[in-house]
């Protein structure tokens, strides 16, 4: 029995912790395995899943290339080194990374929801469009990458782009009801349409789905707002307010400004767009910010960032990958 056989029960184990979110346990098996055979690309590739998810990236990228560097046509960590520069904010870099890895295997469609989540964090949006429809026709089911191209069309500002956006996300909802970001992004659309009853039905989806979801009781909330449910309003506004510790600037922005609280919503989104959090793009469309909009200081803050070219969107993702 050659080494490497000594080290697949390993692989698979460590392979079983990511899914499982166990990443250090994962970390543990993966190094075994590679003790057992130190030329084993799938134990680097799945040391390097690991370290991605806990936000390691020079040791995930330090994985990735080891597997790489034994071999070369392995498609999958030429994909993950992508994810850890689109992570980091090296774009140019993630694009490279995904065109080798298509380039090694034109049928693997991982790439091109890379490639889509870069370009739409570049403003690129009709090259994000493309992408995520390659990866449609590959695997017509990712729930993922037509949720992505929901994303683009509801940022994306063009006469039918609201229409392609809600078919975009209830072809998600169609495939997995159970994904929550689908029907945030729906009830997105609907809540900048005005149309609060639907927005209404698409956020309590996704809460009841998740209730931890903070982004979709701010918007919530802002829609009962809207409509003058005082009550609901305080309601959903004291549950978001105990779940806004942990959230990123952005979220806490919205929160601010759906609460009257301009000075410190400007305060927080001028931090989130130096994090990248979010970019201005966005921010003009985002239902959740409209109270703030008729600041002068809005304007101008979004005027900063637009000419420095920041990207939108832009935070780390938990990767369950190959």
């Amino acid at each position: 029995m050659t080494k490497s056989k000594f080290a697949y029960p390993l692989i698979g184990l460590g392979n079983v912790y990511v899914e499982q979110s166990r990443f250090e346990d994962a970390i543990r098996a993966y190094k075994k395995a590679i003790d057992i055979d130190p030329d084993s690309s799938d134990s680097w590739n799945g040391l390097g899943n690991a370290y991605i998810n806990l936000g390691l990236y020079d040791d995930a990228i330090t994985s990735y290339q080891k597997a790489i560097s034994i071999d070369s046509k392995f498609a999958y960590p030429w994909n993950n080194l992508g994810n850890v520069y689109h992570n980091l904010g090296r774009f140019d870099d993630a694009i490279k990374a995904y065109n080798k890895a298509l380039e090694i295997d034109p049928n693997y469609s991982e790439p091109w929801h890379g490639r889509g989540n870069v370009y739409l964090d570049m403003h690129k949006y009709d090259e994000a469009i493309e992408a995520y429809k390659n990866r449609i026709k590959l695997e017509p089911s990712s729930v993922n990458s037509w949720h992505g191209l929901g994303n683009v069309y509801n940022r994306k500002n063009c006469e039918d782009c609201d229409i392609k956006a809600i078919e975009a996300y209830k072809k998600a909802i169609d495939i997995n009801p159970s994904f929550s970001p689908a029907w945030n992004g729906l009830g997105n659309v609907y809540q900048r349409k005005e149309m609060f009853d639907d927005a209404i039905a698409a956020f309590k989806n996704a809460i009841e789905i998740d209730p931890k979801f903070a982004a979709a009781r701010l918007s919530l909330a802002s829609c009962y707002k809207r409509i003058n449910q005082d009550d609901m309003y305080k309601e959903q506004i004291k549950i978001a307010n105990d779940l806004m510790e942990n959230e990123i600037e952005y979220n806490r922005a919205c929160f601010e400004a759906i609460s009257g609280n301009k000075e410190k919503a400007l305060e927080l989104l001028e931090i989130a767009l130096k994090k990248n959090q979010m970019g201005p793009d966005w921010a003009r469309r985002d239902p959740d910010l409209e109270s703030i909009r008729d600041d002068p200081n809005f304007d101008h803050l979004l005027e900063k960032f637009s000419s420095k070219g920041w990207a939108s969107g832009t935070t780390r993702h938990q990767f369950i990958i190959r």
